[in-house]
């Protein structure tokens, strides 16, 4: 047995599911997002990040000074959100 939408339920379909959606997902673009930065950053005030260190970066693994003018291949920095901020 097969079922097959006739264009009455496809309209209804489309009115209660899809449009409620598309108007959900608009509001929720359209919200100004909350400004976090309220100083000016400057060089100054520093803070020392805390967690986990990749196991390559060690003393025993130090390979000594490098040449400034080599190029950097890669720099990454991780963080996590504040537990006041709540994902949606």
């Amino acid at each position: 047995m097969t079922v097959s939408f006739a264009p009455a339920h496809r309209s209804s379909l489309f009115r209660w599911i899809i449009l409620p959606f598309l108007f959900l997902t608009l509001a929720a673009a359209a919200q100004t997002p909350q400004v976090r930065i309220t100083q000016p950053v400057t060089d100054s005030q520093t803070v020392t990040l805390r967690g986990q260190v990749h196991p390559l970066a060690k003393a025993k693994y130090d390979q000594g000074p490098v040449n400034d003018l080599s190029p950097s291949t890669a720099f990454c920095c991780n963080s996590r959100a504040r537990s006041s901020r709540k994902r949606l």
